[in-house]
């Protein structure tokens, strides 16, 4: 009889199996590596893009501060959707961080432009 209190001990066997693709698979699946993030200096001009929007960032500048998290929560993803149009290779994590770039930027008035 086996003793109880010792550890039990396993074998693990790779068996090569053939894909859909006919390539040999040794059953091993390694995770997808995670997209390199893009530091905040690449994605400030992607930001001040979005900026231009005028109505989108007088939403913005309506949510932050408002107190109200649920408007906060639509108003970046108002922001959000707009980048897809504006660069489409903007990942979801990364419109987060641009949303919190346009939270940080004063308000424009648009007389200071002219």
């Amino acid at each position: 009889m086996a003793d109880e209190n010792k550890p039990k001990r396993f074998i693990v066997v790779n068996v090569p199996t053939k894909s859909k693709t006919g390539q040999e698979s040794h059953g091993v699946i390694l995770p997808k590596p995670l997209p390199q993030r893009r530091p905040v200096e690449e994605l400030r001009p992607i930001a001040e893009r979005v900026a231009e929007n005028a109505a989108l960032m007088q939403c913005v500048n309506s949510a932050v501060g408002s107190g109200n998290e649920n408007l906060v929560w639509e108003v970046m993803a108002e922001v959000k959707s707009y980048l897809k149009i504006v660069d489409p290779t903007v990942t979801d994590r990364e419109g987060t961080r641009i949303f919190a770039i346009l939270t940080e930027q004063k308000p424009r008035n648009p007389r200071d432009s002219k």
